[in-house]
């Protein structure tokens, strides 16, 4: 099925530790692409709604086990490559995204067992910008402009 000319809903959630590090989980598909929880939203749920299924679904962590910091106040966007293009998520992804805070480490065989994902670590913000799959990196240095005073 040929890629549609829209841009899917999602959402994204950035995990913070009480060391204002970031989580990143490795994408099982794009060896040495880092990124952090994200998927798309679900017939009528809200973005809240969306973003605390995306987390314990990618994660393992309950929307009861964190803190939610902050909401970036506008939708992010970025633009797939032609060959990274479907049906399902047309030209690219247009996202809201949240900051939200653990006193635990995730839970490794969740992060697994979703298959999307190999492994995940703590990083400072700039790691992961420079780690993350190229077309979603605008998104990331958006993030890490608006939320600069609560990462490192």
């Amino acid at each position: 099925m040929a890629p549609s000319a829209h841009f899917r809903a999602g959402v994204g959630v950035l995990i913070r530790n009480r060391d204002q590090l970031v989580a990143a989980l490795e994408r099982r598909d794009i060896a040495g692409s880092w990124q952090a929880p994200q998927g798309g939203i679900k017939g009528h749920e809200l973005p809240l709604e969306a973003a605390a299924r995306e987390l314990e679904e990618e994660t393992g962590l309950a929307w009861g086990e964190i803190a939610l910091v902050a909401e970036h106040p506008f939708w992010l966007s970025y633009e797939l490559p032609a060959a990274a293009r479907s049906a399902k998520t047309g030209l690219g992804q247009t996202q809201r995204w949240f900051l939200v805070e653990t006193g635990r480490d995730l839970d490794a065989a969740a992060v697994e067992a979703g298959g999307e994902f190999r492994a995940w670590r703590w990083v400072t913000m700039n790691q992961l910008v420079a780690n993350v799959w190229r077309p979603r990196r605008p998104v990331y240095e958006q993030l890490q402009q608006a939320w600069r005073h609560l990462l490192r």
